[in-house]
C-alpha cells in the first residue's frame, strides 16, 4: 500500500509525553552546502535555457537531508508491519477473498474506483493506526517550522468521506460499476425561490450584433433579494448565483445564429450599524467585478457539513472582517453572510458519483442566530425548531441560493446592531455559436446594484447601474 508512508510521515516518533526537541542551529558548513546547493542549481537552469540539456544529476542533499534526527519521521516499515498484521486480524484470508480480489482489475493510482478486498482491509488498518500514532506521538516537523499540534484528520486530508450525509440513492450496481443518483434531489417544481428571469428562446429571431451593448431587458435586484414561500412566508436571499442562457441545440453547427446569455449573482456582508453609511456609498459607486470583496470560506472534501461552519475543521483559517483586497478598499470592514460546502466526487469517496455542494450563514450570523444543522438536509434550525435557513439548487446547477427567513434575520441584525449590504453583480452577454471562433461575439453590459437592509427592518435599494464594456 503505497499510501502508507506518505500519511505516517506527518508525524514523528517522539511522544507526546516528552517535549519535540529543537532543531539544531544551522552551522557555518549548512549554510555553505545549502548556497553550492542553490549555486549548482542555478548553473543546470542557466545550460537548459541555452539548450544544452545534459543528464540530470541528482542535487546535493542539504543539511536537512541528511541530518535528519532518526525519530524525526514515523517509520514506513513499522507501519506497513502493523497494518499487515491488523488487516490478518480483521479477517483478511487468501481462502475467503483471493479469488474475489483477483477478478478486480488495477486502474492506476485514481481514486474513484472499484477496490479489493484485501485494500479495504488495508484501509481500515491504516486509519485505525494513524488514529493511534495520532493519540501518541507529535506531529512532524519540517526544518524551521513552529510548533504544530494535531487537531484532526483533516490537517493530513485524511478524510475520505462525509458521514453526515444522507447516502445517495443507487440507480444500478454491477459487479464492475455502481451508479448513484446525486444526493440531494431538487425538485425544480418548486421554484418560489428562484426569480423570474429572460426567457431566451431558440425559436426567437436571432439576436442583433449589438444585443448584450443595450441596457435593456436586463435583470434588477429587487426579486433577487426578497421571495415568498408558498405559506406566504418572506424569505431574504444572502447569496445566488442564475445564468440564463440561449441554448445550441445544433451544438455549434449553426454558426450564424449568436447565443444570448445572461448571469447575475447576489452577495451579502454583515456591518456594524455605524459603518453602514459609509460602506453603502462607498459600494453604490463601486463595481463588484474583480471579486475584490471578501468572500465566505469554501474548504472542500475536508469538513463535514454536519460541523458547518462551527466545526474545528471549517474554522482552520477563520473568517475575519475584511476590507477587501486586489486594489479597492472599503472604509470600514465587513463580514460575508455565508460559507460554502463542497465535498468532491473525483477523490476516494465512491458512495457518491456527483460533487455536494451547499451554502449556509457564515459563522458570526450562525452563532448569533443559534442555528442548528438538521440532519440529512441542506437546512438549519433556529431556537424555536423552525427553519430558518435552506439551501437550494436547480437540477442543472444553473441556478442556486442560499435564504434565510425575514423575520429572524430581522431579529439577528436588530441585536447584534449589524446592518446588511447586498450587492447584485451581473452581465448580458453574446456568444459566438461558432466551434472554431468560440467567445464573446461583441461588446456586452456590466451591471451593479446595491441595497441596504437596516437592523430596524427597513430596506434602501440603490440605482441599478450599467456599463458598456467592449471586446478588445
Amino acid at each position: 500500500m503505497k499510501i502508507i508512508g506518505p500519511d505516517v510521515r506527518h508525524f514523528s516518533r517522539y511522544s507526546i509525553d516528552e517535549p519535540y526537541p529543537s532543531p539544531p542551529p544551522i552551522t557555518h558548513t549548512d549554510r555553505s552546502d545549502i548556497l553550492q546547493a542553490l549555486a549548482e542549481l542555478r548553473r543546470q537552469a542557466q545550460r537548459e535555457d541555452d539548450g544544452h540539456r545534459e543528464r540530470q544529476e541528482p542535487s546535493p542533499p542539504t543539511p536537512d537531508q541528511t541530518k535528519t534526527p532518526p525519530r524525526a519521521e514515523f517509520p514506513d516499515g513499522t507501519a506497513k508491519s502493523w497494518v499487515f498484521r491488523r488487516v490478518l486480524e480483521l479477517g483478511w484470508t487468501p481462502q475467503l477473498f483471493a479469488e474475489f480480489d483477483a477478478t478486480i482489475s488495477s486502474r492506476g493510482r485514481e481514486g474513484h474506483k472499484p477496490e479489493r478486498f484485501g485494500k479495504k482491509y488495508q484501509w481500515i488498518a491504516l486509519r485505525e493506526l494513524l488514529a493511534r500514532i495520532a493519540d501518541n506521538y507529535h506531529p512532524r516537523r519540517q526544518q524551521g517550522d513552529a510548533e504544530n499540534t494535531y487537531r484532526g484528520a483533516w490537517q493530513i486530508h485524511g478524510r475520505d468521506i462525509d458521514p453526515t450525509l444522507p447516502p445517495a440513492p443507487l440507480l444500478s450496481s454491477t459487479p464492475r460499476q455502481t451508479r448513484f443518483d446525486t444526493t440531494f434531489s431538487s425538485d425544480d417544481s418548486q421554484r418560489w425561490w428562484l426569480p423570474d428571469g429572460p426567457d431566451y428562446s431558440r425559436s426567437d429571431p436571432p439576436a442583433d450584433s449589438d444585443w448584450a451593448a443595450r441596457p435593456d431587458g436586463i435583470v434588477e435586484i429587487q426579486p433577487h433579494l426578497k421571495r415568498f414561500a408558498p405559506d406566504g412566508s418572506a424569505w431574504v436571499v444572502l447569496h445566488s448565483t442564475h445564468n440564463w442562457e440561449e441554448e445550441d441545440p445544433l451544438g455549434g453547427d449553426d454558426p450564424d445564429r449568436n447565443r444570448r446569455q445572461q448571469w447575475s449573482h447576489i452577495y451579502s456582508w454583515l456591518v456594524t450599524k455605524p459603518d453602514t453609511a459609509s460602506v453603502y456609498e462607498f459600494l453604490s459607486e463601486t463595481s463588484l467585478m474583480g471579486r475584490w470583496m471578501p468572500e465566505g470560506l469554501s474548504p472542500t472534501s475536508v469538513v463535514y457539513l454536519g460541523e458547518m461552519p462551527w466545526g474545528a475543521a471549517a474554522n482552520e483559517y477563520p473568517q475575519e472582517w475584511d476590507t477587501g483586497h486586489g486594489g479597492k478598499t472599503l472604509p470600514r470592514p465587513v463580514y460575508p453572510t455565508w460559507t460554502e460546502y463542497c465535498w468532491e466526487s473525483v477523490v476516494l469517496d465512491c458512495s457518491i458519483d456527483e460533487s455536494v455542494n451547499a451554502w449556509m450563514p457564515s459563522l458570526e450570523l450562525f452563532e448569533a442566530g443559534k442555528l442548528t444543522w438538521l440532519p440529512r438536509t441542506r437546512q438549519w434550525l433556529d431556537a424555536d425548531g423552525r427553519v430558518a435557513a435552506q439551501y437550494f439548487e436547480t437540477t442543472d446547477r444553473k441556478h442556486a441560493a442560499l435564504v434565510v427567513l425575514e423575520s429572524w434575520l430581522k431579529n439577528v441584525l436588530a441585536s447584534a446592531q449589524w446592518s446588511l449590504i447586498f450587492g447584485h453583480l451581473g452581465e448580458k452577454q453574446l456568444f459566438s455559436s461558432n466551434d472554431s471562433q468560440p467567445g464573446l461575439a461583441g461588446d456586452w453590459t456590466e451591471i451593479d446594484t446595491t441595497a441596504v437592509l437596516y437592523g430596524s427592518g427597513r430596506w434602501k435599494l440603490g440605482n441599478t447601474r450599467t456599463e458598456l464594456r467592449h471586446l478588445e
